[in-house]
């Protein structure tokens, strides 16, 4: 269990806290419109659209100074031009489990300075993405989606979440 740092008078449980850029609301709703026409080649769970994000770092369970990590965040120069751009999946399109849009913006330098501040070993093959869905079963070859969303991000943001519901914490 994660609790924030004593004395903040809040002691927030985190359950699966993660760091991640939030997308704007026109981005969403072309995110929203591609789920729509995924219907007839996926049984699973499409992430509703006030759910959608590009996850920067999973922090999962690990514990951390709450208060320290707002502050990070808060004072952090984060100003790049994301690119999202065709479909992947985890663990990989011939087995997907997760399927995500691609963020083709290189953000390896964000995740290596959270992982650095936060003091935790960074993640091997580390991939920015949009989840747009948790695959149950594939009925037939998802098609690549043929948009190339652009969006200017100034800011990264601490989330907690259970699946179902992200809270912003930061």
């Amino acid at each position: 269990m994660m609790i924030s740092p004593a004395g903040d008078g809040k002691n927030k449980q985190v359950k699966r806290a993660f760091i991640s850029i939030d997308l704007p609301k026109e981005i969403r709703r072309e995110i929203i419109l591609y789920q729509k026409s995924l219907r007839g080649y996926t049984f699973g769970k499409m992430v509703p659209e006030e759910n959608l994000h590009i996850t920067v770092f999973f922090l999962g369970d690990k514990e951390f100074d709450l208060e320290r990590l707002r502050n990070f965040l808060r004072n952090y120069r984060f100003n790049k031009e994301i690119v999202i751009e065709g479909i992947d999946a985890f663990p990989n399109m011939n087995h997907p489990r997760v399927l995500f849009f691609r963020v083709l913006t290189d953000l390896g330098k964000v995740h290596s300075d959270l992982a650095n501040f936060l003091g935790i070993k960074e993640e091997k093959g580390f991939v920015p993405h949009i989840t747009i869905c948790r695959i149950e079963k594939i009925r037939k070859e998802i098609p690549e989606p043929r948009l190339r969303l652009t969006f200017k991000a100034t800011s990264i943001h601490l989330y907690n979440s259970d699946y179902r519901e992200y809270d912003r914490i930061d």
